[in-house]
């Protein structure tokens, strides 16, 4: 499945409102063992983005968006020396192409290119400020697959080198601020 749009019921359950793509019958899961799910985590958040990663990563967006968002024109873009050192340090895997400029985000506007414009709308028939297509949803959050961290949501760190995982596959989260239908969004570059 890719898109998932969904409701609370209470603590411990949910209602599935809608798909986009069914799950393939007879699909087999990514990987030997692939967890029904992950296992709980403490994160600690870190507020804003350092100036110095800020600074390369605005350069490198609008860079890409100046040459008409070409994904070709993305992965062709590297860093210097210097501009790797500091992108790794900050993202936790060596910065390939721009798609690459995404982390783990909580909260604020979508920060993850090549998705940050991405739009979702409500499709709850329950909602009370239901448009005809329904209400635009807010970013909520972003996950990345992160096998060296404890989420391998497509291979396990075992199966690939500790700076070779696909680092640019994530789930992103949008909400509908009026009923709370919620929308989980398998993104990958």
């Amino acid at each position: 499945m890719r898109d998932v749009y969904y409701s609370a019921l209470g603590p411990n359950a949910i209602s599935v409102i809608h798909t986009d793509q069914s799950t393939l019958e007879g699909s087999q899961s990514l990987y030997k063992n692939y967890p029904s799910s992950f296992p709980q985590h403490n994160v600690s958040f870190r507020v804003g983005v350092p100036d110095d990663v800020k600074t390369i990563a605005l350069r490198v967006i609008e860079e890409w968006e100046s040459k008409g968002g070409d994904d070709e024109e993305a992965e062709t873009w590297q860093p210097s020396a210097d501009e790797q050192i500091v992108l790794t340090r900050f993202f936790g895997h060596p910065v390939k192409t721009s798609f690459c400029l995404t982390h783990h985000q909580v909260g604020g506007s979508n920060l993850g290119p090549p998705w940050q414009d991405d739009e979702y709308r409500c499709p709850n028939s329950k909602c009370k400020s239901r448009a005809k297509k329904g209400r635009k949803m807010t970013f909520v959050a972003r996950i990345l697959n992160a096998p060296q961290h404890g989420l391998p949501m497509i291979e396990t760190i075992e199966s690939c080198g500790a700076d070779e995982y696909n680092y640019d596959v994530a789930v992103q989260f949008h909400i509908c601020e009026s009923c709370f239908t919620m929308v989980g969004s398998n993104r990958c570059g």
